[in-house]
């Protein structure tokens, strides 16, 4: 699989599966997701979650997103002049 369709694939089952598990009271954590058998790992950090993941599945593709927001990291950008 390509990034884009690994991270729509991952998505979807975040979305239509575990989102509905893991929401409340998991938010602030991050889920890493293997997308095409949607196992899953939750961590305190990313990679806590992605080294759990990978236990199971070394050499598989994964996303991840941070339970209960929109985005698993986000960039605050500003320019000085």
């Amino acid at each position: 699989m390509i990034p884009e369709e690994v991270a729509r694939a991952g998505q979807k089952v975040y979305d239509t599966s575990l989102k509905q598990l893991l929401e409340p009271e998991s938010n602030g954590q991050f889920v890493a997701i293997e997308p095409t058998t949607g196992s899953y790992s939750i961590g305190a950090t990313i990679i806590e979650a992605i080294e759990k993941v990978e236990l199971n599945s070394p050499n598989a593709n994964f996303h991840v997103v941070r339970v209960g927001f929109p985005a698993a990291v986000s960039f605050h950008h500003r320019v000085i002049v």
